[in-house]
């Protein structure tokens, strides 16, 4: 028997999607904000899960697989990108206890990488330029 929790439909809370930019960015925030939300909280904070990877990698996964939706998001609040980029220097930072390591290894963190890139290359005025030069020095090492 599987246990299920009990999910609540992002239809349910926010409507019929709009079939247009504005509604799928809506779609995007309303399912990543708590993603982002709860990855900000660290590594500690991420549920756990069943995967053939590492909890911090699942924890990095939470974090950075929302970046797909938000990246192309003109309406993302400002809070919601300050908490996703300053968890994600945490994560790239290897002197950080968040630290998620070294994609090089391969497996899920060169995953994730794809998904750091889009968003840095999509929306670089939320999450690349607000960065100081310690962690932009880390996201760059971490990405090369």
């Amino acid at each position: 028997m599987i246990a299920c929790a009990s999910v609540t439909s992002p239809i349910r809370t926010y409507g019929p999607l709009e079939q247009s930019r504005n509604g799928w960015a809506s779609a995007a925030l309303a399912i990543g904000r708590p993603a982002v939300d709860l990855a900000a909280q660290g590594p500690g904070a991420a549920p756990v899960t069943m995967s053939n990877h590492s909890h911090h990698e699942d924890w990095f996964e939470l974090l950075t697989r929302p970046l797909w939706g938000l990246a192309a998001a003109e309406t993302v609040p400002d809070e919601v990108w300050a908490a996703l980029r300053d968890a994600l220097a945490r994560a790239l930072d290897p002197q950080d206890p968040w630290y998620v390591g070294d994609p090089a290894q391969g497996g899920q963190r060169m995953v994730e990488a794809a998904a750091v890139g889009w968003g840095l290359a999509l929306a670089p005025e939320r999450l690349w330029e607000p960065l100081g030069p310690k962690a932009k020095d880390n996201v760059a090492a971490w990405l090369s």
